[in-house]
């Protein structure tokens, strides 16, 4: 999987990021966002978005996609859906001054620690084998019969 991310300046009061780190990974945003016909579907978006707080005026939005254009496209869609509901009268507090910094960074890939990988596999093996030895001891194991109290 590859990830970009995006740059988002906000002029809001520094006790008020968080908020806007909430707004952008909200369910209004990444539904315009998805809206685009390239764009990632709803679940998939919200699923593979994350916003963090760079510094008390700045958020980065990282999308995580299949393909770089994928990131880059849905990381550019949802910063700039943040921006548009940001500015909207409708915004939780008010319209706010928001707009993208950067371009979007190109994709990086993003991969699993080797050790994660093997311990997974490992436990896959011993629950296979264990989940064997139990399939075929119950089956030949005689049953014995129930009496009641």
């Amino acid at each position: 999987m590859l990830s970009s991310t995006a740059a988002v300046v906000v002029g809001v009061a520094r006790s008020q990021i968080w908020t806007q780190a909430r707004i952008a990974d909200s369910r209004p945003v990444l539904m315009a966002a998805s809206q685009a016909d390239w764009a990632q579907r709803f679940p998939e978006l919200a699923r593979h978005t994350k916003v963090t707080v760079k510094s008390p005026d700045v958020l980065l939005v990282t999308v995580t996609g299949w393909t770089g254009t994928g990131a880059q496209r849905a990381a550019e869609a949802v910063a700039g859906s943040y921006v548009a509901f940001a500015r909207s009268p409708d915004s939780p507090g008010g319209p706010v001054r928001a707009g993208v910094l950067d371009p979007v960074t190109p994709p990086v890939r993003i991969s699993v620690p080797a050790w994660g990988a093997k311990t997974a596999g490992f436990g896959m093996l011993v629950g296979l084998v264990l989940g064997a030895i139990a399939a075929l001891t119950l089956r030949w194991v005689p049953k014995r019969r129930q009496s009641g109290f």
